[in-house]
């Protein structure tokens, strides 16, 4: 007399990051009776319900992308309609507030430092800079081995630390203070909190790992401390055989695609360059990684886009960054694998009928 109800997401997003993850029959996973087991699909973006006339062109464009016949024309009109719109820009010249979104944990980084040290120089506080690693030594071309912290800027929780609290993987919060704990003496805590003291708005310092950062969850006011809580081993290219002692804590200027999953947010930037260094790897810009950042806000206004920095070679071949995001399209696998679990033919233009 039981009702089994299985909620899952939107298939069109980005897998899980387990490799081992893969698509599978909902219906047998919960172990019931197929032939009574009913399946009902969401065949609209419902975050995007305004009534402007760029909501309604956001949402229609959503839709056009789940359908391999019109991705590609939808995702070159996003790209036109920033450009008309004048939201396609520089990053210098992208509004500060405006969280950037890339691929990679690397590139978010990169632009996480820029934005600490514009932020420390317009709110009157230097940039300090640890590294995370377990001995001493410093790899200054590893951006995974450091982290950045700015009094007041914006961060998020990576993972679920404060289930009391709520404080959880994807709280957003505020950067409070670094503790640096019973790990250094007296004398050399009052000589890190002189340098801080001495240095610039703006400014990057270098300071030793914290035993503590702590944050203000969004929606209190009582600061929470986050531990170094995990290791990580970086490749041994880069820092060698030592480990990285992680906070389970960053600033939020940047996100990876991954990241941003389940958020509703204003606006966006999306830096859709090719990285070199990940071209034909599993982090590269793909379909679900644009369809995850523009169903996160709710209208074509709140989509800005770096401006391209060039071509990139790509099966030998030079590619402009904007006409590589204009041709990604739903890979084939998924929608093999929705037809077949839904019946319904997602690709008009295909002869084959839905496997069964």
């Amino acid at each position: 007399g039981g009702l089994v109800m299985l909620y899952v997401g939107d298939f069109f997003q980005l897998p899980p990051t387990n490799p081992n993850s893969a698509l599978f029959d909902a219906k047998s996973s919960v172990g019931v009776n197929a032939d009574r087991a009913m399946l009902l699909e969401l065949g609209e973006q419902h975050r995007v319900k305004g009534g402007s006339s760029a909501d309604n062109e956001h949402r229609e464009g959503i839709l056009a992308m789940r359908d391999p016949a019109t991705s590609k024309g939808a995702i070159k009109q996003f790209i036109e309609r920033a450009q008309k719109g004048d939201r396609v820009r520089r990053f210098a010249d992208i509004p500060k507030d405006i969280p950037i979104v890339v691929c990679t944990n690397v590139e978010r980084q990169i632009y996480n430092k820029y934005r600490a040290q514009e932020f420390g120089a317009d709110h009157g506080r230097p940039v300090l800079r640890f590294p995370l690693l377990e001995s001493s030594v410093v790899a200054e071309g590893c951006f995974d081995a450091f982290r950045y912290f700015v009094a007041g800027a914006p961060a998020i929780v990576s993972e679920n630390i404060g289930f009391s609290m709520g404080i959880m993987n994807g709280t957003r919060c505020t950067m409070h203070s670094l503790h640096f704990g019973d790990n250094y003496s007296s004398e050399e805590r009052e000589v890190i909190e002189q340098r801080i003291a001495n240095a610039a708005p703006g400014e990057i310092i270098d300071v030793p790992l914290p035993q503590y950062i702590w944050v203000v969850p969004e929606g209190s006011s009582d600061p929470f401390p986050v531990q170094k809580c995990f290791f990580k081993k970086p490749k041994p290219s880069k820092v060698g055989a030592v480990s990285l002692r992680e906070f389970a804590v960053d600033m939020s200027f940047a996100y990876t695609f991954f990241k941003v999953q389940g958020f509703s947010m204003k606006a966006l930037a999306i830096d859709l360059n090719i990285s070199p260094a990940i071209i034909g790897g599993p982090r590269m810009l793909n379909h679900p990684s644009i369809y995850v950042a523009l169903t996160r806000v709710r209208s074509s206004d709140g989509i800005w886009i770096i401006e391209p920095r060039g071509t990139t070679t790509i099966n030998n071949q030079e590619v402009h960054c904007f006409d590589h995001a204009s041709e990604l399209m739903p890979s084939k696998k998924l929608i093999s694998w929705l037809e077949a679990r839904t019946g319904r033919k997602i690709n008009p233009d295909s002869d084959d009928a839905p496997p069964k």
